[in-house]
């Protein structure tokens, strides 16, 4: 009989001094697996962290996380939202985190929802041939805490769930003395259905794209609320900055052109983000 070593491979991989520093750089992008104990493709239940750390003193790791800085669990369709991931030991003074998070449909069978971007130091956004993108750590990281852009799905979407595990590791080479998340924190966000806005939070720049597919460039006009600097970012699908830039708004109408000349076809995300107003749309460049 045959036996497939595929759903050992992260721990065998662990085993190797070279393979442990890979190991450490997240496991979406190193080993192209998600381990947030979410739902598969197809069926079945991702693995966690504990699966290869497990034997430490630090206890469940501790997480928490927040979208901007409300306190409820809602999301506008369309909407950016800054996230923060925190993730502390249950005992002890460990020497790193890591984490890793996806969104998903809350459906029979679940599906990536909304976009994820921008990641802060020390984290990445990494999409799979399986059409689950991850956010997680690039490398250990001595601060506990994460950051990434999560723009919400469009309306009708529904409810999202966020997984999220962490890690907390003593970085002596190997997964011996580190503990996971033995199960993720699962964080259900339920889509708003009116189209007011929230008192306590600014409203968003109000942001067009044409022409959308963009052959080789496009138009932004925005209008904002009030003079300001603005900081102008297109992202790749994957999340990794292509271009970034200031501008000066003006109170009213902003138009300027975006050219798009030398990048591949494909998806890209732009953010645009005046004082504490954000807004971001989706361009398909031809």
């Amino acid at each position: 009989m045959k036996i497939s070593l595929r759903p050992l491979l992260p721990c065998l991989i662990a085993v190797s001094t070279l393979a442990l520093t890979a190991y450490s750089g997240g496991m979406a992008a190193v080993a192209e697996r998600g381990y947030t104990g979410a739902p598969t493709p197809g069926g079945g239940t991702e693995l966690t962290c504990s699966t290869c750390h497990n034997s430490g003193d630090y206890g469940e790791p501790q997480l928490a996380v927040r979208l901007n800085d409300q306190a409820d669990s809602t999301y506008r369709p369309g909407t950016t939202y800054r996230v923060t991931v925190a993730v502390r030991p249950g005992a002890g003074q460990p020497a790193g985190y890591g984490f890793q998070a996806q969104f998903l449909t809350d459906a029979t069978e679940p599906a990536t929802a909304g976009t994820l971007s921008a990641p802060g130091t020390g984290a990445q956004i990494t999409p799979l041939d399986n059409g689950r993108v991850y956010a997680e750590h690039q490398k250990v990281n001595t601060d506990s805490l994460f950051t990434f852009d999560w723009t919400a799905p469009e309306a009708g979407t529904g409810m999202v769930k966020m997984y999220l595990v962490g890690n907390t590791v003593n970085f002596n080479g190997s997964t011996t003395g580190d503990n996971g998340s033995s199960a993720p924190l699962v964080v259900t966000f339920r889509e708003e259905t009116s189209t007011g806005i929230r008192p306590g939070l600014p409203q968003d720049l109000t942001l067009g794209v044409f022409p959308n597919p963009a052959p080789g460039g496009t138009r932004i006009r925005l209008n904002s609320p009030r003079p300001e600097t603005a900081t102008v970012s297109l992202y790749s699908a994957a999340g990794t900055v292509v271009s970034t830039s200031a501008r000066q708004l003006t109170a009213g109408n902003n138009e300027w052109w975006l050219g798009l000349q030398g990048l591949p076809a494909g998806a890209y995300y732009l953010r645009v983000q005046g004082g504490s107003r954000m807004y971001s749309a989706r361009i398909l460049h031809r």
